[in-house]
């Protein structure tokens, strides 16, 4: 058998959810794209949205939001990115 190895985030070397520039994020990540990502966390589809990160990965400026959506993807944090999701949502939405 061949297990897909992914290496793990140590949770000490998170960015803080706090520090996410949510206009940039606002921006970068169309509205389609983050209702797919809000359908993937109702449903806790976690390999869809760690599947999700890897299509915005050469997006610009988004390596700390694509580490901590990977990182609560991995720990099946719905409430986390939940937050993530209203956050940028306000910003989209005025």
């Amino acid at each position: 058998f061949n297990y897909e190895t992914e290496k793990k985030i140590d949770s000490g070397k998170l960015p803080e959810v706090g520090d996410l520039d949510y206009s940039l994020l606002s921006r970068q990540i169309s509205p389609v794209e983050l209702e797919a990502l809000a359908d993937n966390i109702l449903i806790n589809d976690f390999a869809a949205i760690k599947l999700f990160t890897d299509e915005i990965e050469a997006k610009e400026g988004l390596a700390d939001f694509i580490t901590l959506i990977r990182f609560y993807a991995d720990n099946f944090n719905d409430q986390q990115l939940e937050e993530i999701l209203e956050e940028i949502r306000k910003r989209q939405n005025g």
